[in-house]
């Protein structure tokens, strides 16, 4: 079956696993520039999910 957008559920776990490595990424590299990449990498990712994908109600 197809979807056409993830759930609420979804799209947070996945949102937080993400955080979680860039935020180690971040933490481990010691050049600005490419913690400033991985920092607007995220905050896009994060507009992504919340306007771009559809938010669907949970299948039981």
């Amino acid at each position: 079956m197809q979807k056409k957008g993830m759930t609420r559920r979804e799209k947070i776990r996945i949102n937080v696993i993400a955080d979680f490595l860039v935020i180690l990424s971040i933490l481990y590299i010691d050049i600005l520039p490419v913690k400033i990449l991985l920092l607007s990498l995220a905050l896009y990712k994060h507009y992504y999910f919340i306007r771009k994908i559809k938010t669907i109600a949970p299948s039981h």
